[in-house]
């Protein structure tokens, strides 16, 4: 993003430096945009930068590449999780069905037993 509106800005430039004194102020309002957007990419990358005036890009990949492998390791975890999930709620289907099928059975029982009291 910087680089497109740094691009864009060093043409701006060009361009404001070639016209007339009295059409600079116009031609400033009508790219307006593009200095306002180089102002704030450029002040995002001058605040990226190191106490030696570098952007770590170096130090980034390195913190990618760990944050990617623990990445891998944590969506591994994951994927068993869920299986185990997956495989705890088939079961609990499963009792609730049986235990859904035994209430029914015990239910006309106990109507039976409570017709035989009265």
């Amino acid at each position: 993003m910087y680089k497109r509106n740094s691009d864009a800005y060093n043409q701006y430039q060009k361009d404001y430096a070639a016209q007339m004194s009295w059409k600079k102020k116009s031609f400033a309002e009508q790219n307006r945009v593009i200095v306002e957007d180089y102002e704030t990419s450029k002040s995002i990358m001058d605040s990226l930068k190191n106490k030696n005036g570098k952007i770590p890009t170096g130090a980034w990949q390195k913190q990618l590449d760990t944050l990617s492998a623990e990445l891998l390791e944590l969506d591994k975890d994951y994927k068993t999780l869920k299986d185990e999930v997956d495989n705890v709620n088939k079961i609990r289907t499963k009792v609730y069905d049986i235990l859904r099928k035994e209430g029914q059975r015990e239910r006309p029982s106990i109507k039976r037993s409570q017709n035989l009291e009265h």
